[in-house]
């Protein structure tokens, strides 16, 4: 099982407030005020969340993708891409391999 980050086609200019408060607000004007995706949602992919990989790296808007791959050979079983929510890489490694183990 591997994961990558997969950047939406979203910038940080397209994330607004979810209660529409920030509507007469410039798009780069966002200093001092914190983000997440209890908060905000991007108007141009509002599907794709708020996620970063480590502490050092920025939160963008993203999707994980995450791969299955055979051991012995290294070949590709599955793939699968899910929002960044911090806990779907765990739960569709599970749901995959107990789907892979069953056939």
């Amino acid at each position: 099982m591997d994961g990558t980050l997969i950047q939406a086609w979203a910038s940080h200019k397209s994330l607004r407030r979810k209660n529409g408060s920030d509507d007469g607000r410039r798009p780069e004007d966002w200093r001092g005020e914190p983000r997440s995706n209890d908060t905000h949602a991007s108007t141009s992919d509002p599907e794709s969340q708020l996620y970063r990989k480590s502490d050092a790296a920025p939160a963008l808007p993203s999707y994980l993708g995450h791969v299955l791959t055979d051991n012995r050979h290294g070949l590709v079983v599955n793939v699968q891409a899910s929002t960044g929510d911090g806990t779907s890489q765990s739960a569709s490694a599970g749901a995959r391999s107990s789907a892979r183990s069953a056939r």
